[in-house]
């Protein structure tokens, strides 16, 4: 897998997350990312007693290319709402 998680560093490109960076990733609070673990609606890793999570599967299931059905699932469509507003926010701060 890729380089540990470092809480100092942001979500950038990295491949595994702590949960600060997957909230911050998600644009959303680190309490809906709890939420969301706890009630298993994303996925993530238990090692040693921390909690990672895979940018990559983040990713695949706020772009709607998991098995999930967004449109089934509120917690998802708002999930996939805030990801789509944080691309259009780093879209214009790129232009």
């Amino acid at each position: 897998m890729g380089r540990t998680a470092n809480p100092q560093e942001p979500a950038g490109n990295r491949i595994v997350l702590n949960i600060t960076q997957a909230a911050e990733l998600l644009g959303v609070p680190e309490v809906s990312i709890r939420t969301w673990t706890s009630a298993k609606k994303i996925p993530a890793h238990h090692i040693g007693g921390r909690v990672f999570y895979n940018r990559l599967e983040l990713l695949k299931l706020v772009g709607g290319t998991s098995s999930l059905q967004p449109d089934s699932d509120p917690v998802l469509t708002y999930l996939l709402e805030k990801i789509n507003e944080r691309r259009k926010e780093l879209a214009e701060q790129q232009t």
